[in-house]
């Protein structure tokens, strides 16, 4: 009877064993195949390997930038910096490592005005200044609240008079004739160096008038290079940010051109 007795619970311990190993086998086979896991896991490697282009992680909600602080970069962002990046780029901004000059802001506001507001700020002119006819004026006004915009620098009066080509509250400037190509800027890595401070490498692009699109705006370097765009430079350049979602909070505070 004994024998029976112990048999009877050699059987019960064994099956309480197969059923304990049944149930880990079950929990580890769905958490190595559970999607977000894997995601994860190749989201990781993705930022060593140097490729920064298939995440929506962005640093506010993401662990990514702990790995060398780099930030993947995804459709939206991607967008943000292209913008912010091509606004310098098009109006052929050149380096500077602390504060650009005066006259180059106040030159930067023109263009960017020009550029992209033309109908709205740009006003006839009938004058000659320096012995130079100048058909075109803009109100400083438009001029400050663009350098404010990207600069973060607020221009004074004071910081007008200087200027060879202002008089009465405007800058004038002779008439631009319209160019044959587009300049426009592509990021492709960005790190945060603490602070609210991104370093962001971006190549530079030129299209022809009539291929231009802004859907370029959208690229990231592998759409560049599917469509065979050719590159006219490269850079580096400092911003920003207090939020990376919002690109109104972007400011330029260094840039640097290869």
């Amino acid at each position: 009877m004994k024998k029976l007795l112990s048999k009877n619970r050699l059987i019960f311990l064994g099956i309480i064993l197969i059923l304990i190993a049944v149930a880990t086998a079950v929990f580890f086979g769905i958490s190595r195949f559970n999607p977000d896991n894997t995601e994860t896991e190749n989201s990781i490697q993705d930022v060593a390997d140097g490729n920064l282009y298939n995440s929506s992680a962005l640093p506010s909600t993401s662990s990514y930038a702990d790995i060398e602080n780099a930030i993947l970069i995804d459709d939206i962002l991607q967008e943000h910096l292209n913008i912010f990046l091509s606004t310098f780029s098009e109006v052929s901004l050149q380096s500077f490592s602390d504060k650009t000059s005066k006259n180059e802001l106040i030159g930067f506001g023109y263009l960017y005005n020009r550029i992209n507001r033309y109908q709205d700020t740009v006003e006839k002119a009938d004058i000659t200044i320096n012995e130079t006819y100048c058909s075109e004026k803009l109100s400083y006004n438009y001029i400050v609240q663009a350098v404010q915009k990207y600069f973060g620098i607020t221009l004074s009066d004071k910081d007008f008079q200087s200027h060879p080509f202002y008089k009465d509250e405007y800058i004038y400037a002779e008439s631009s004739t319209s160019k044959d190509s587009v300049t426009f800027s592509i990021a492709h890595n960005i790190k945060a160096i603490g602070d609210g401070l991104y370093q962001v490498d971006f190549a530079v692009y030129n299209v022809s008038t009539d291929e231009f699109n802004p859907i370029v705006h959208k690229m990231s370097p592998s759409d560049a290079a599917s469509k065979n765009l050719e590159k006219s430079g490269s850079g580096c350049a400092l911003i920003s940010a207090e939020n990376l979602n919002d690109q109104e909070t972007y400011i330029l505070k260094e840039y640097s051109l290869n």
